[in-house]
């Protein structure tokens, strides 16, 4: 049987929830919806883990957060963030898992109630196939993921690269940040980890 066709019209009669958030957030990301699929990739202590912590506590204003901490778990660092950026005022929407297994997972999204949007740092560590992360976006359609996902010198990247003018994330580093601030890459949509954009994190 042939797989239905939309007309134009039936395409701009689509409505889509978006996240209805502030200034700091929509210039440089827009109005994504509620159920985005982000890939956020950067270089060790280039911002990323900083910004990631900031992201989710916003996202927390608009729906349970569940933060997968595969990498760290709740070490010095990430307790360190928690406090920074004062997760305890969200402490109701905001809960760390530390060593889910990819079924457990499932389990735990598969409850009533359970998390809208979901944190996966980091990929490599979470040890997921490409089509693992496919099929886990395709079984919770109306959930949004978030994958972070740490480069490495000398390794080839898990993503298609496509170079774009790099936009500024204005304000998201702490004034205690001793790295060097560096570019984060970030796509969303939920088919392809494809058309990344470039932003300057300061």
């Amino acid at each position: 049987m042939a797989k239905r066709a939309y007309s134009p019209k039936e395409v701009l009669a689509k409505t889509y929830k978006t996240l209805p958030w502030g200034e700091r957030w929509s210039r440089p990301f827009g109005f994504p919806t509620t159920n985005e699929a982000w890939f956020i990739s950067g270089a060790s202590a280039s911002g990323k883990s900083s910004f990631v912590m900031q992201l989710c506590k916003e996202l927390c204003n608009y729906g349970m957060v569940l933060y997968c901490s595969y990498e760290e778990g709740v070490n010095q660092s990430f307790k360190e963030r928690i406090d920074r950026y004062r997760m305890y005022e969200v402490q109701g929407r905001f809960r760390v898992a530390t060593n889910d297994s990819y079924e457990e997972l499932i389990e735990r999204l598969s409850k009533p109630k359970s998390p809208h949007f979901v944190i996966v740092d980091s990929f490599q560590v979470a040890d997921w196939t490409y089509d693992q992360a496919k099929q886990l976006i395709d079984r919770f359609p109306a959930k949004s993921f978030v994958f972070i996902a740490q480069e490495y010198k000398g390794q080839a990247p898990l993503y298609s690269r496509h170079q774009s003018q790099s936009r500024r994330l204005q304000g998201f580093l702490p004034r205690t940040f001793h790295g060097r601030p560096g570019q984060l890459l970030c796509s969303m949509g939920r088919r392809y980890f494809t058309n990344f954009k470039q932003y300057q994190i300061t």
